[in-house]
């Protein structure tokens, strides 16, 4: 996952690593830095594409590794196996419904947008596919970002509808599936995250006080985050 130096990611990137550890998740777990790309255009979502390119050249990974990349503001449920996806490029169904607005700007790259399935995070690949969508992903993203239509559009997803248009570009196909549950929770199928990416009955990371409890919330997954939550205080006061 990447992240930057602010204490808002710093408590999710331990909460993350803290649930990344519970499950015996397989693998090393690595932080990108933060990347600034763009002077003068305060866009977060650049750190992804960006900070990836900059690990995969300075690195070096082996092209038949395996990389699972996810947000920092995830907690692992399950383990996910990791041998069994090394062939088979995988990513969350976005499930982002795209705006009339959207798909008039995206026209102007893709004749029928609406048909086009987002993949966002988790995602899994190989890094042999990982090094072949990176450079393109970081060009859209730029692209994007530079057209003033596509920019009011899409707003915070434009470097998630840039990995889609790259994944186009390059012949990357990739399996979309339900990897994590977020708000309001609902989960067809057992998912291996949870992603607390926007409020939900009475969590809301952007207010949340670390480590305080999650009062009132009874849904499985912020059960499950709360308990992580109360695990992890429990061994920062033993230690």
């Amino acid at each position: 996952m990447s992240v930057d130096h602010s204490a808002y990611l710093a408590w999710q990137l331990q909460l993350l690593a803290y649930s990344h550890a519970q499950v015996g998740q397989t693998g090393s777990f690595v932080a990108l830095d933060h990347e600034e790309v763009v002077e003068g255009d305060d866009y977060p979502p650049y750190n992804r594409p960006f900070a990836i390119a900059r690990w995969l050249e300075r690195a070096k990974p082996a092209d038949d590794d395996v990389v699972l990349h996810v947000d920092p503001d995830m907690i692992f449920v399950r383990a996910l196996d990791l041998g069994a996806l090394r062939h088979l490029p995988v990513a969350d169904d976005g499930r982002y419904p795209l705006q009339p607005s959207g798909a008039a700007a995206l026209r102007r790259y893709v004749r029928a947008p609406d048909r086009v399935r987002v993949p966002v995070v988790p995602f899994v690949m190989r890094v042999a596919d990982l090094a072949r969508v990176t450079p393109a992903w970081c060009s859209w993203t730029l692209r994007l970002r530079a057209d003033d239509a596509a920019r009011r559009a899409l707003g915070w997803n434009c470097e998630l509808w840039a990995f889609a248009l790259a994944s186009r570009e390059v012949g990357l196909r990739l399996d979309q599936g339900y990897l994590a549950s977020m708000p309001p929770l609902e989960a067809p199928a057992r998912p291996c995250f949870v992603h607390y990416a926007w409020k939900t009955y009475d969590f809301d990371k952007r207010s949340y006080v670390p480590w305080a409890d999650l009062r009132g919330a009874r849904h499985p997954g912020h059960v499950a985050l709360q308990d992580t939550i109360a695990d992890f205080r429990e061994e920062l006061e033993v230690a």
